[in-house]
């Protein structure tokens, strides 16, 4: 996109964002440039998150960070060299499964010239793969990118009468098309098989499916060795979809709020003209009230990360996704670039989240800078 279009759709959405939150767009412009020189956030991203109401007291905003600030902080405690530990998921479930992390069932790691069963054996050249997805894969699984994030290029398989059916795209596959449509040389040279969970009863009632829905811990490990956390969120899938990722609002899903104990205090979603965030109460398709409904196995979860997270260093800060399965909590991946949580939700009242979240930037930015590790 040229820097033309670029400043054209900037002033189409501080034009909306004014609409929405009643203010001249002057005041909204004055606005966004102030986050971006404070606190990097770009106004794109300003107007989605809602932060570009210039009624919002400076108290809300003590927990959003942009990426351009998040980042520095980010490389300078998890340095890049180190990032393939939880960047690579191959690698990734290997390391865990070796330690008796809990993860989902590694099937296979699909790559060329050669790829691995979970049970460590070689599949030598094409033949092999196909015989294997043929023979060996169990009614349903999963299929993901080992460099991939956001939820791109995600398959969820289940075995049909003559191959595969993706109930993602809806797509069917034989087992010779599937080897082939698995493994995009440009885009995903290797690919993940494993093992697809579902989700706990009880959050199954509450969203009305058994897809996973995944909580977001984002942790840190501080220079005397304590895990700290920051507020955790769960990510509640809202529709059809079969994938918890946000994806900035297209996907319809929502994001609750976990307090103490695994309580939820109530959930948001990005508003559908893509200016600011928009309270809900109840589950739209279930009914299930957010408020009050409790987590199975939070407390595990914690526990199961402060035992976790120190094993990764030198990565000292983390974005894992734990999905809470029947059988308790199940580490499914974890990032070390983990975008910045800027949600702010519409009212004057400070939130408690939002306070906790001011707590932990500010305790990621004393590490930082205290850390030996140069900045790349």
């Amino acid at each position: 996109m040229s820097l033309v279009a670029r400043l054209a759709r900037s002033v189409r959405q501080a034009h909306r964002a004014s609409k929405r939150h009643g203010a001249s767009p002057f005041r909204v412009v004055i606005r966004l440039a102030a986050l971006l020189l404070s606190k990097g956030v770009r106004p794109a991203d300003a107007i989605r998150y809602g932060l570009s109401d210039p009624r919002l007291p400076p108290g809300r905003l003590v927990g959003c960070i942009g990426k351009m600030r998040l980042r520095p902080l980010q490389r300078r405690l998890s340095p890049l060299e180190h990032d393939v530990l939880v960047g690579d998921k191959g690698l990734f479930y290997l390391f865990c499964r070796s330690l008796e992390i809990p993860i989902p069932r590694l099937l296979a790691i699909l790559d060329h010239p050669l790829s691995i069963r979970g049970s460590g054996e070689l599949l030598r050249g094409r033949g092999e793969r196909e015989a294997f997805l043929a023979r060996e894969l169990p009614d349903e699984c999963v299929a993901k990118p080992a460099r991939g994030s956001g939820g791109v290029g995600i398959r969820v398989l289940t075995r049909a009468p003559d191959g595969f059916q993706d109930d993602v795209s809806g797509e069917l596959f034989t087992p010779g098309q599937l080897c082939d449509v698995l493994r995009s040389p440009r885009r995903h040279p290797r690919v993940v098989l494993q093992e697809r969970l579902h989700s706990h009863p009880e959050l199954a009632r509450l969203s009305g499916t058994t897809a996973v829905q995944a909580i977001r811990f984002n942790t840190l490990i501080t220079h005397d060795g304590t895990c700290r956390f920051a507020p955790a969120r769960l990510k509640v899938i809202a529709g059809d979809q079969l994938i918890d990722n946000l994806g900035s609002g297209r996907a319809g899903n929502l994001v609750a709020f976990v307090g103490s104990g695994g309580l939820l205090a109530g959930a948001v979603a990005f508003a559908e003209d893509g200016v600011g965030l928009r309270w809900v109460e109840r589950h739209p398709r279930t009914g299930e009230r957010f408020e009050g409904f409790r987590i199975p196995f939070f407390e595990e979860a914690l526990t199961l990360l402060g035992r976790v997270a120190p094993l990764f260093l030198p990565l000292r800060t983390i974005g894992w996704d734990v999905a809470i399965t029947e059988r308790g909590p199940c580490l499914v991946e974890g990032n070390s670039q983990w975008d910045p949580p800027n949600y702010v939700v519409p009212g004057q009242s400070s939130r408690p989240w939002e306070v906790e979240m001011g707590a932990f930037l500010d305790a990621l930015r004393s590490e930082a800078a205290h850390s030996p590790v140069n900045a790349r």
